[in-house]
C-alpha cells in the first residue's frame, strides 16, 4: 500500500502541473478505454480477462531532448481488470496506478502513409492483486507500442496499443491490449501559438502569419505547387513545371518582354529586339508570316490566322494562359499579360469585332457552369474595354460545359475544357 500512496501523490503532482503545460504550448488530454489481458499463470490455469483503464496525459512540448526532441507525453493512468483463475472466483482482480513516458513518432511523416501516428511507451507503477481473497501489492514496469488515428483537427483520436507488464516479486509477465479514445481537455486554439487553428503539438510550421489559410499540418498551402505559397502567389493557377518569380508568376529572366514560359530564346542579349517567341530578329515582329514591310496589322497576336496583308480573318481560337481565380471570374495577373496580345490585335484592326466565349468543364451543376462561364467572358470583355477597346466591338457569352473539346473524365481534359475562346466576327 505504501507504493500505491506514492503513486497517488505523483499523479496529484502531475495534475497540478497541467496548468503550467496548458498555459504554455501543450494541451493536456484524457484517455479512456477497454483492456484485454493475457495474464501470466498465477494458479496454473489463468485465462484472458477484461477490464478498463483511464489516463491523463501532458504533452511535454517545451522539452528538447537529444534524439527525442519535443515529442514526449507524460501520462498517468489507472486500470482495473478481473483475473480468471482456476478458482473461477469473479472477485479475483488486478488494479494499478502507472506513470508512463510516451514518445510520439513524427506525425507528418506517417499520417499520409498509413493514416495513423505510431508511438512507444515505457513506465513504472504499483499493482494490487486480489486472488483467492489474498490481496498483495507489487512494484511493476511496462513497455509497449501503439498507434493513434486522429479523428479531427481538434486532436481527438482513437488509440490502441499492446503492452508487456512485468509484475515483480512474483515475476509475472502479462500481455495487455488497450483500445480507447483520447480527447484534449482544452478547446481548439489553446496551445496554438500562431493561432492558425492547428495545435502546436501537430503544427509543422509554428510561426504561420496571422489570417492565412493553412493545411492540416499548419503550413501555408501552395495549391499550384510552384514553390510560392497561396498568400503571396499572384498567379495561383500556374501550370506544373512553369518557372515562376517570387510572386508565383512566370518570370522574364532575360528582361526581353517575353515570359520564360513562352520564351524560346531565354538568354537574349540585353536590349535586343525580339519577336513574340523571345528570339532576336524583327523582320516579322508579330510572327504572323507576313513581313513587317507589308503588314497592315503589325500587332496581330500569336496564333491568329491572317490574310496576305497580315490582318486577322474570321476564325475562332482559344487563348492559352487566360485563367481565373478558383471558382471565380477574377482574371489572374498572368491572364492579363496574355490578353495584351488581343489588345494589340484589336487596336491594330479598328474594324474587327469579336465574340468572347467562356467554357467550363463538367464539374458542378450545368446551370451554375453556364453562369460562371458567362461571368468569366464578361470579365475578359471588361478588361479589354478598360484597356482602350470599344465595348461596341465586343460581345460576351457563356456556354458552360456544353461544348467540350476534350474528355471531362481526366484532369488534363477538364483543364483543356476550362477555356476562353475568341471568335473574329468581322474584319
Amino acid at each position: 500500500m505504501k507504493c500505491f500512496k506514492a503513486l497517488l501523490a505523483l499523479a496529484v503532482l502531475g495534475a497540478a502541473s497541467a496548468a503550467v503545460a496548458q498555459n504554455s504550448d501543450g494541451r493536456p488530454y484524457i484517455y479512456a478505454g477497454g483492456i484485454m489481458v493475457l495474464p501470466d499463470d498465477r494458479t496454473e490455469e489463468s485465462d484472458e480477462s477484461f477490464g478498463g483503464m483511464f489516463g491523463y496525459g501532458i504533452p511535454l512540448i517545451n522539452t528538447d531532448l537529444p534524439y527525442l526532441g519535443n515529442k514526449l507525453d507524460l501520462e498517468f493512468s489507472g486500470f482495473y481488470n478481473s483475473l480468471k483463475t482456476e478458482t473461477a472466483d469473479d472477485r479475483d482482480f488486478q488494479k494499478a496506478l502507472m506513470v508512463d513516458v510516451i514518445y510520439r513518432f513524427s506525425r507528418e511523416n506517417m499520417i499520409d502513409l498509413f493514416g495513423v501516428t505510431p508511438y512507444v511507451l515505457a513506465g513504472i507503477g504499483a499493482v494490487q492483486e486480489d486472488i483467492e481473497d489474498d490481496s498483495e501489492g507489487f512494484f511493476a514496469a511496462e513497455i509497449g507500442a501503439g498507434v493513434r488515428h486522429f479523428l479531427n483537427d481538434h486532436g481527438a483520436a482513437v488509440r490502441g496499443d499492446v503492452r508487456l507488464l512485468e509484475v515483480f516479486d512474483d515475476s509475472y509477465l502479462d500481455v495487455r491490449f488497450n483500445l480507447g479514445l483520447e480527447v484534449p481537455l482544452s478547446s481548439k486554439g489553446a496551445g496554438d501559438a500562431d493561432r492558425d487553428g492547428v495545435n502546436d503539438t501537430l503544427d509543422r510550421c509554428p510561426n504561420t502569419p496571422a489570417g492565412v489559410a493553412v493545411t492540416l499540418e499548419g503550413c501555408e498551402a501552395d495549391d499550384d505547387f510552384d514553390g510560392v505559397v497561396n498568400s503571396i502567389d499572384q498567379c495561383p493557377r500556374t501550370p506544373n513545371g512553369v518557372p515562376v518569380d517570387a510572386t508565383g508568376c512566370s518570370a522574364d529572366s532575360d528582361l526581353d518582354g517575353v515570359l520564360d514560359a513562352y520564351d524560346e530564346c531565354p538568354d537574349s542579349e540585353e536590349g535586343a529586339q525580339v519577336n513574340a517567341r523571345g528570339c532576336a530578329g524583327a523582320d516579322d515582329a508579330d510572327e504572323d508570316g507576313v513581313s513587317d514591310s507589308v503588314d497592315r496589322c503589325p500587332g496581330t497576336g500569336a496564333g491568329i490566322v491572317v490574310d496576305s496583308e497580315g490582318c486577322a480573318i474570321k476564325q475562332t481560337f482559344s487563348l492559352e494562359g487566360v485563367k481565373f481565380d478558383f471558382n471565380a471570374a477574377t482574371l489572374t495577373p498572368n491572364a492579363e499579360i496574355v490578353l495584351q496580345d488581343v489588345i494589340d490585335t484589336l487596336a491594330g484592326q479598328p474594324s474587327m469585332t469579336v465574340q468572347v466565349a467562356g467554357h467550363t468543364d463538367s464539374k458542378g451543376l450545368a446551370a451554375y457552369n453556364v453562369r460562371l462561364s458567362e461571368e468569366r467572358a464578361v470579365s475578359v470583355k471588361e478588361f479589354l474595354v478598360e484597356n482602350g477597346i470599344d465595348a461596341g466591338r465586343l460581345t460576351a457569352i457563356g456556354y458552360g460545359e456544353s461544348q467540350p473539346i476534350a474528355d471531362n473524365g481526366t484532369e488534363d481534359g477538364r483543364e483543356a475544357n476550362r477555356r476562353v475562346e475568341f471568335s473574329v466576327t468581322s474584319k
